[in-house]
């Protein structure tokens, strides 16, 4: 069976280490989680953007209606949720929009 999984990094100044840590860091959990079965992977990136705010261009990208609404992803993964999300209720937001669609969010650090 294919899967397919959105991997969200995000860092408030540009950073190109700091992304490719978390990129590292979720590709390691994404290994253990399926093993040798065939995986998709959408790459979604804020470099340089704040979670503060939930409009994050890479952000938005990942939650276009149109991949929701195709039940595109398997689930989504990130390092923690504050890579996601800075205030309680986007990340409310988020796990509703998730849950509704049956996508598993992930949080690498925070298993």
């Amino acid at each position: 069976m294919n899967h397919t999984i959105a991997v969200y990094v995000r860092s408030t100044t540009i950073d190109d280490e700091s992304i490719n840590s978390q990129i590292a860091t979720i590709m390691e959990q994404v290994i253990k989680d399926y093993g040798g079965e065939p995986v998709r992977i959408y790459l979604y990136m804020d470099n340089g953007y704040s979670a503060k705010q939930a409009d994050c261009p890479g952000y938005k990208a990942m939650l276009a209606e149109d991949d929701m609404e195709e039940e595109v992803f398997d689930a989504i993964y990130v390092t923690d949720y504050t890579r996601i999300a800075r205030n309680m209720s986007d990340l409310h937001d988020l796990v509703r929009i998730t849950e509704g669609f049956k996508i598993n969010l992930i949080a690498v650090n925070n298993k």
